[in-house]
């Protein structure tokens, strides 16, 4: 039984999505501020691990990605390299 791995536009392109999500949900209010509601409601002054990682633009999009893995049944090479992406591009 072999590996099944996503193709490489694929996991380019929800590389790249996951980090925009991951991006608004860490640093934008959204629309009728509902990102910024969001991290308020569960973690209002950062004190737990949940609440610092959901201010982490690459913490966000590490989670994020595994859950495109899982819903498009990918492997966890896919999970890895989707969230080595937003990490990269975390960094500009």
């Amino acid at each position: 039984m072999g590996l099944t791995v996503l193709p490489v536009e694929q996991i380019l392109l929800l590389g790249l999505a996951t980090y925009r999500v991951a991006w608004m949900v860490a640093r934008e209010e959204g629309p009728f501020g509902v990102f910024t509601w969001l991290r308020g409601k569960i973690d209002p002054h950062q004190r737990t691990w949940v609440g610092r990682g959901l201010s982490c633009a690459g913490c966000v999009s590490f989670w994020l990605a595994m859950v495109a893995t899982l819903l498009l049944r990918g492997s966890w090479l896919d999970w890895l390299a989707m969230a080595g992406l937003s990490a990269w591009l975390a960094r500009f």
